[in-house]
């Protein structure tokens, strides 16, 4: 996990941005607490930024940065999107606490760069544990609102 997880604006309020292309396709699934800033960084620095059709974009309403992480994480389960490097991401770092899940997969990934087969048995089993409390916590999101008739108008 990178250091965005732990920056100085986590007590501000986020949103969740969904990128998509012109065939409604989910290309990216993303939090910001400055979503201009940072859906413009997709806009302009991504190498996939030509499919970016930005009359598809959602931008949902301002949350606390642990809801707007757990709905990211839900939202990247369910759809997948293409340019999501991860596909796991926010609900299993704020249910575990942000740094100590960080310390642990920092850990674990130089561990399993080593090319040791257990480091590396280690971190897929710590990956699959993730994937398991992520689709936990997706199944009790409701999604409606990223994908509502209305917000694909405005």
């Amino acid at each position: 996990m990178t250091s965005q997880r732990l920056h100085p604006h986590e007590h501000l309020p986020h949103r969740v941005y969904v990128l998509r292309d012109h065939a409604d396709t989910v290309l990216y699934i993303g939090v910001s607490s400055r979503v201009k800033t940072r859906v413009r960084s997709h806009t302009t620095s991504q190498p996939w930024r030509a499919e970016i059709d930005p009359a598809r974009t959602v931008v949902m309403d301002e949350m606390p940065w642990e809801a707007a992480l757990e709905l990211e994480e839900a939202a990247i389960q369910k759809w997948q999107p293409k340019y999501n490097r991860r596909q796991h991401n926010g609900s299993a770092y704020v249910a575990a606490g942000v740094r100590a899940l960080i310390a642990t997969e920092t850990r674990l990934t130089r561990a399993a760069r080593t090319g040791d087969p257990a480091a590396r048995a280690a971190y897929d089993q710590w990956q699959g544990e993730q994937v398991r409390v992520a689709l936990e916590a997706m199944s009790h999101i409701d999604f409606s609102p990223i994908f509502s008739t209305q917000e694909r108008a405005s």
